[in-house]
């Protein structure tokens, strides 16, 4: 599921462009010049109803130019492609849906904040900051959809309630089987269950770090948010930015970590 970084920017200039275009208050002004050519062909004096025509045109393009200006406009248009890409619909759990949900809102503004920065290595530093951010949030949304599988995964669950039972069964009728063949048949199952209880707790436990690690994640996204205000505010020197994309790099491996570690323990089913 990895994010194309190019794609991704070249595409939501694409889209702003459209969206500048396309803007209702542009089209509004386009369809109130050609009513006007029809209505007041020459209002004034030596007006010609081609003027109508080039007013509406003019005004149009002012207009797609001040919507694409607008920080907010590219801001938007990463957060909707985004949320095509890591619908949060498509999460089942509740609080993974709410974290993956705020962690866009956060990398809206954040492309918003980069988008207002003065031209140069500032913006520059912020952009780069943006697009890391979009890694941060595809290991997010890998975390969701796991934890989604693993709450679904009706033969795990079942497990982690019948084998500590089935262990316990084990042990108890070890001690009153007097024939040694058949205990040592029953020692070998009973080990085969114990491993299988081990992997299913190493999975439950690495499902729970999964968990925190998105409560993690999250906070230091809102906090990587408040520091990007700041350095947009300040216009602190590039090197802050470059202290700021290695935490964020340290929070994607930390991200990464964790589902690497789910992927190998939710092996033990295979």
């Amino acid at each position: 599921m990895a994010t194309d970084r190019p794609s991704l920017h070249s595409r939501s200039l694409r889209a702003m462009v459209v969206n500048a275009l396309l803007d209702w208050r542009g089209a509004a002004v386009l369809a109130a010049a050609l009513v006007l050519s029809v209505l007041a062909p020459s209002p004034l004096p030596g007006w010609q109803t081609w003027y109508w025509w080039l007013a509406g045109v003019a005004g149009w393009l002012v207009i797609s130019l001040a919507v694409f200006a607008n920080p907010n406009t590219g801001a938007q248009v990463v957060e909707q492609m985004l949320r095509a890409k890591f619908d949060p619909a498509a999460i089942k759990d509740a609080e993974s849906r709410r974290y993956v949900d705020k962690g866009l809102e956060y990398r809206a503004q954040i492309e918003a904040a980069a988008y207002r920065a003065r031209p140069g290595l500032l913006r520059d530093n912020l952009a780069e900051t943006a697009d890391e951010i979009d890694r941060w949030l595809e290991n997010m949304y890998s975390l969701a959809l796991r934890l989604d599988a693993f709450a679904a995964d009706r033969t795990i669950q079942q497990d982690l309630h019948s084998v500590p039972s089935t262990l316990q069964t084990y042990e108890q009728r070890m001690k009153t089987v007097a024939d040694d063949k058949l205990r040592a048949q029953m020692h070998d199952i009973y080990e085969a269950k114990k491993a299988q209880w081990e992997s299913l707790k190493n999975l439950q436990e690495t499902m729970a770090r999964a968990r925190l690690q998105m409560d993690s994640a999250l906070t230091a996204l809102g906090t990587v948010y408040s520091q990007i205000l700041l350095i947009g505010v300040k216009d602190i020197d590039s090197g802050r930015a470059q202290r700021l994309r290695e935490d964020i790099a340290e929070e994607i491996r930390g991200l990464h970590d964790v589902v690497a570690a789910m992927d190998e323990v939710y092996q033990y089913k295979q």
